[in-house]
């Protein structure tokens, strides 16, 4: 099967033989996706059909999360048939052989009934920022799986943004309700099946709302952001149970996501049931497939899990400043900061990360260069900038292919740019980089305002910025 990569010159291709696209976004971790590569795809019947039909293009989304983001349909892998101008107009999920064909050919009847119309640009009005805490902290609240422990039903994530929340809220006051939410969640987690007692780690969902029969892959950034969590909840409680699943799930980064020589971290494990299945003899001399990609924002956030870590162990900081060091080498080039290194997309939230790492690192260390380098990636952040309106688009001007044409302007990365640009400017004595993180707030309030749940990045960005 001939895959083509997303790109202008291929929807052109599309647009001259008259075809639509055959989207497939898939993952390297994910089951399901190579159960279509190995069932579906294999089979010669559909490749002849999609050759003769349809322009196939394939996604990665770990090396392509502002696709993903845009297209995917609510999970892994997602199928969809494209117009040309970058419209789905059929879609599924998973497509078994026995369906596939039939899935193409009323993909092909869409893409003749359809006719495009002009999406609506994206607009933020000026606001107020104001205080969403407790409106947040309520919907939080109702979110919450009282029996069970952690948020919603089933299938059941970790939800690592709702536990940052918490965290937070109980370092910067006397809050009892969210401690308590805080512990029994990461109790439950612990003791549950989606945290792997044997290899350390958490998979990155579990099918059952009690934390039973996980899906097995397991993701550099997901570990990353429960470690720094699960340092703060021993600094909090002085629960060692939080202090050995913390290390478990170091031992699982450097065992199996390590890559010694570069001295980062690859992006996930595959999802492999067998190998999560045995003792940890048998794993020793079985390793897992990886994706292998070595992404800035996940490696990014790595660093700052590993600066929180060092408060217990010193020796974490000169792992994080390993990760550090590599990123500026490797990942800050001329025009951006790249999503993978040795690739060419930059996207917004692999600078506003490693501006956080590089921030983080040179408030510890007050070492110059710590501050050059959040200086550089500072000045290409403002490439993202909506320099009308205010806060920073997830893409650069210049992506516009497909859905691509209509900018966001994330909520989570908005206000961790809004955190860290101010902390930047107290550090480093520029004003200009306060005024920025005014607006960037100001950008993302009406957004912040319809995203209930989702608000909490906003919020703790509100109090930290305001100070």
């Amino acid at each position: 099967m001939k895959w083509f990569e997303w790109k202008k010159s291929v929807f052109d291709i599309a647009k001259r033989e008259k075809k639509p696209i055959l989207l497939f976004i898939s993952a390297s971790w994910c089951h399901w996706c190579h159960t279509m590569d190995r069932l579906v795809y294999s089979d010669d019947k559909i490749t002849e059909f999609i050759a003769s039909n349809f322009i196939p293009i394939r996604v990665d989304a770990t090396l392509r999360p502002d696709l993903n983001d845009r297209y995917n349909s609510g999970g892994y892998p997602t199928t969809l048939i494209l117009a040309h101008n970058g419209e789905p107009v059929w879609g599924s999920l998973y497509v078994s052989r026995e369906h596939m064909l039939g899935f193409l050919k009323e993909g092909l009847d869409a893409f003749n009934e359809y006719k495009p119309c002009r999406p609506a640009a994206q607009k933020f009005s000026r606001s107020a920022v104001v205080d969403l805490e407790e409106e947040v902290f309520d919907l939080v609240r109702a979110f919450y799986d009282p029996q069970n422990k952690g948020f919603g039903l089933e299938p059941k994530f970790p939800h690592v943004d709702l536990l940052e929340f918490l965290v937070w809220r109980v370092l910067n006051g006397n809050d009892g309700e969210s401690e308590r939410m805080l512990k029994d969640t990461l109790h439950a987690m612990r003791s549950g099946e989606i945290f792997d007692s044997i290899g350390g780690g958490f998979f990155r969902y579990a099918s059952q709302r009690d934390w039973s029969l996980p899906h097995f892959e397991k993701l550099l950034e997901d570990n990353a952001r429960m470690l720094s969590i699960l340092i703060n909840a021993y600094n909090i409680f002085e629960d060692s149970h939080f202090l050995d699943a913390a290390n478990k799930v170091v031992f699982f980064l450097f065992t199996i996501l390590y890559d010694k020589k570069k001295g980062v971290f690859v992006a996930g494990q595959v999802a492999d049931e067998d190998y999560c299945k045995l003792p940890f003899e048998g794993r020793i001399s079985k390793r897992p497939s990886l994706d292998n990609a070595l992404c800035t924002d996940s490696n990014a956030i790595a660093a700052l899990a590993f600066l929180i870590a060092s408060d217990l162990e010193e020796e974490y900081e000169s792992h994080a400043e390993r990760i550090l060091n590599f990123l500026l080498k490797n990942a800050v080039k001329r025009g951006g900061v790249v999503h993978a290194t040795g690739g060419r997309v930059c996207l917004l939230r692999d600078a506003v990360f490693l501006l956080a790492g590089l921030v983080a690192m040179y408030s510890r260390s007050r070492k110059k260069a710590w501050l050059d380098g959040a200086l550089k990636v500072a000045s290409l952040l403002s490439r993202f900038e909506d320099k009308t309106d205010g806060g920073f688009f997830d893409v650069l001007p210049s992506n516009n292919l497909g859905r691509l044409a209509v900018k966001k302007k994330p909520l989570a990365e908005n206000a961790l740019a809004a955190s860290v640009l101010m902390s930047l400017s107290r550090l480093s004595g520029n004003r200009s980089f306060s005024k920025k993180a005014y607006s960037a707030l100001e950008a993302i309030t009406p957004i912040a305002e319809r995203h209930a749940v989702r608000a909490v990045n906003y919020v703790i960005a509100v109090r930290e910025v305001m100070g």
